[in-house]
C-alpha cells in the first residue's frame, strides 16, 4: 500500500469483545479486522477482564483470572486490565470501567503523540471510553456490534449513558443497516455503516480438490454460541419434522459446531427425539479450521432471534455454501433470497424446517454465490475504518 496511506495516529482499540488466552475463539472477528487494520496504523488493543474474587474461580468471570496481564498476537499488543462488573449493578459498570481503563490508556497515550479510541459495543465498553476519552482530551470512535442495541440500550439507567456516548463521539459505526435505523431514532447523527463480518480469501475459499467433500448423505452446519437466544434448540426441533416428514435421507446429518449454556437442553432434545445418529454436537473448534468444515458441509444455517451481520455468513457464502438465515439485524443485507440463500421470517421450529427443505432441493450456483460477497474481505473493511479515522486525525488532530 503507498505510505501516504498511514495515519499518523496511533489507534487504540478498546473492548472487552476480544479474543484472549483463556477464550480464544471469542470473537475472532474483531481480531481479523484488527490485524487488518496493522496495514493503516499502528494499534494497540486494551481488552478488558471482569474482576473475579478468588472464591469466583469457578465462575464464568473466575475462569478468567487466569488471563494475563499483557498478550502479543501477530505483532499486536493486547492489555488486560481488571475493571469490576458487579452481577445486578451493572448500570456502574460504565465508570468501573473508565477507572479499569484510564492509567493503561494515559501510558499508551505518553508513548505516542496522536491518540484514536475506537471502543467496540456500545456499554460498557463505549461509555467508558467516553470518559476515558473525555479525562485525557482524545477523540473517539464507537462501533455498534448488535446486542449492545438490540439488548441493552432499553435496560433502565442504561440509555441515557449510551445516548451520551454515541451524541458525543466524534464519529459512529455500526455493523448494519438495521441497527443504524434503531439508533438514529434515538440519536440523530451521521452514523457510518461498516460490517464486522469478513473474510480472509486465502482462507475461506472452496476446497478445489474436493477432499473434505461427504462421500454419502448431506451435511446441514451451524456454527455459533450453543444459545437459546440463537434458535439451536428450534434448529434440533426443525431437523425432527424434516426427518419425521421424510424430507431428509438417513445419512443426512445436522452438525453444530460451538459450544454454550444450552447445550444440556439440546442434548435432551436429540435423546428425546432420538436423533442421535444424525445430529452431532461438534464442540468448539480453531478458527483455522472452520474452512475445513464448512467445505464438508452443503448448506448453513442460522436461526436466530437477534443478530448484527454475523461473520460466518459472509465465511460460508465466500466458500460456496448457500446460507439459511433467519430475516433480522444485517442479515437481509447480506442473503438475498434464492440468489446465495433463503430467509427465514416469523422464526418456528415449522419456518426453518420449509427453509431447509427449500435450499436443500434448490441447485445453488456456486460461482454467484462467491461473488455475492467478493467486496466483504477484511482488507476492504479495514481500508473503511482507516477513511473514518484519517477524517478525524485531519479534523481533530491537526
Amino acid at each position: 500500500m503507498n505510505r501516504s496511506e498511514k495515519l499518523e495516529s496511533h489507534v487504540v482499540i478498546v473492548t472487552t469483545f476480544y479474543p484472549n488466552a483463556v477464550l480464544p475463539q471469542r470473537a475472532v472477528f474483531l481480531k481479523q479486522l484488527v490485524e487488518a487494520l496493522t496495514d493503516y496504523c499502528s494499534i494497540t488493543v486494551v481488552a478488558p477482564i471482569p474482576y473475579a474474587p478468588g472464591f469466583l474461580k469457578n465462575s464464568k468471570w473466575g475462569k478468567l483470572r487466569s488471563v494475563p496481564a499483557q498478550e502479543t498476537s501477530h505483532g499486536v499488543t493486547i492489555y488486560h486490565p481488571r475493571f469490576i462488573a458487579v452481577p445486578g449493578m451493572e448500570v456502574l459498570s460504565s465508570m468501573s470501567y473508565f477507572l479499569g481503563t484510564l492509567k493503561r490508556i494515559r501510558q499508551i497515550r505518553a508513548q505516542h503523540k496522536k491518540i484514536i479510541l475506537n471502543g467496540h459495543r456500545i456499554y460498557p465498553d463505549g461509555t467508558g471510553v467516553a470518559l476515558v476519552a473525555r479525562a485525557l482530551h482524545l477523540p473517539y470512535v464507537l462501533t455498534a456490534h448488535g446486542s449492545d442495541i438490540n439488548r441493552t440500550f432499553t435496560r433502565t439507567g442504561r440509555t441515557s449513558q449510551m445516548k451520551a456516548a454515541m451524541r458525543r463521539a466524534d464519529a459512529l459505526i455500526s455493523v448494519s443497516k438495521a441497527l443504524i435505523k434503531k439508533i438514529t431514532n434515538k440519536v440523530p447523527r451521521e452514523i457510518h455503516h461498516i460490517p464486522c463480518a469478513g473474510f480472509n480469501p486465502a482462507l475461506f475459499k472452496p476446497d478445489a480438490t474436493g477432499k473434505h467433500q461427504q462421500e454419502t448423505g448431506r451435511v446441514i452446519l451451524y456454527i455459533g454460541a450453543l444459545l437459546e437466544l440463537k434458535g439451536t434448540g428450534l434448529l434440533v426441533d426443525a431437523w425432527h419434522i424434516l426427518k419425521n416428514a421424510g424430507s431428509v435421507a438417513k445419512n443426512d446429518k445436522l452438525v453444530l459446531v460451538g459450544d454454550g449454556n444450552y447445550r444440556h437442553i439440546l442434548e435432551s432434545k436429540i435423546a428425546q427425539y432420538g436423533l442421535a445418529d444424525s445430529v452431532t454436537l461438534a464442540g468448539n473448534v480453531d478458527h483455522k479450521d472452520i474452512p475445513l468444515w464448512l467445505n464438508r458441509s452443503n448448506l448453513l444455517c442460522l436461526p436466530s432471534y437477534m443478530e448484527g451481520t454475523p461473520n460466518v455468513i459472509i465465511e460460508a457464502l465466500s466458500c460456496g455454501i448457500p446460507v439459511c438465515a433467519t430475516n433480522v439485524g444485517g442479515i437481509p443485507e447480506v442473503i438475498q433470497n434464492d440468489v446465495n440463500g433463503v430467509l427465514i421470517d416469523n422464526l418456528s421450529a415449522d419456518t426453518i424446517a420449509a427453509a431447509l427443505a427449500k435450499c436443500l432441493q434448490k441447485r445453488w450456483d456456486r460461482t454467484a454465490l462467491i461473488e455475492s460477497v467478493k467486496q466483504y474481505t477484511w482488507a476492504n473493511l479495514a481500508k473503511s475504518y482507516y477513511s473514518v479515522f484519517n477524517e478525524i486525525e485531519k479534523k481533530c488532530l491537526l
